[in-house]
């Protein structure tokens, strides 16, 4: 099981405790609140608690649950007993008016990547974007490119986003150059071309934004 960042943490026993610095980040903005995604496998009578909230379940082989929680100290503890504990996302969040970035994503990921992850429209909902700008594309000119497959599993993954968070707004990002080594030597990657030119297609087609990164650093060779 992973969450919306590709990644988990899952313990090795059915009891624990993890603790993290929270509250601030590296620019001084402070939390007051915050939220996970998480799976307890092998539950007879297991609980969940973080800074005092807590959650318990009886004779589930399986839970998946968010958990909210108040962000009152520099230190939050996540205590878990009764059952294997696996983090699958976790989000802190300011009530201060202004804007709140997030970046997420893991090496080789493609659309169809989040597609294959069922629990991937569980922490998008989680989240509630504004704005979610879609960073994808270069990865599948590296394969087998094929125009039909790639136009299925990107309208796939905006009807999932869709479906999960119905009021945000999606900014395709349209891939930079692409150069691959063959021999010894850089070869342009003819196949990002076929990749842009499907994202723009399918956005005219949704009315979504693109934002072109190689329009945007000066087009080919900059």
């Amino acid at each position: 099981s992973i969450g919306l960042t590709g990644i988990s943490v899952k313990s090795t026993t059915p009891s624990g405790k993890v603790s993290w610095s929270t509250g601030k980040d590296v620019l001084d903005y402070p939390y007051q609140k915050g939220q996970i995604l998480f799976e307890m496998q092998d539950c007879t009578d297991c609980s969940v608690e973080i800074n005092g909230v807590r959650r318990t379940y009886s004779n589930q082989s399986k839970v998946l649950d968010t958990l909210s929680f108040l962000v009152e100290k520099d230190t939050s503890t996540l205590t878990f007993k009764g059952g294997y504990f696996t983090l699958l996302d976790l989000v802190e969040e300011t009530n201060l008016p202004g804007v709140i970035y997030s970046s997420t994503g893991v090496a080789s990921a493609t659309f169809t990547s989040y597609n294959l992850n069922p629990n991937f429209q569980k922490g998008l909902a989680m989240i509630r974007p504004d704005f979610l700008l879609i960073s994808l594309g270069t990865n599948e000119s590296y394969r087998n490119w094929n125009a039909s497959y790639f136009n299925k599993e990107v309208n796939l993954c905006l009807d999932r986003i869709t479906e999960s968070s119905p009021t945000t707004e999606v900014i395709l990002v349209l891939p930079n150059e692409n150069y691959k080594k063959i021999n010894g030597k850089y070869v342009y990657n003819a196949a990002v071309d076929s990749v842009r030119n499907s994202l723009k297609n399918i956005a005219a087609q949704r009315q979504l934004t693109t934002y072109d990164q190689l329009e945007a650093m000066g087009g080919k060779g900059s």
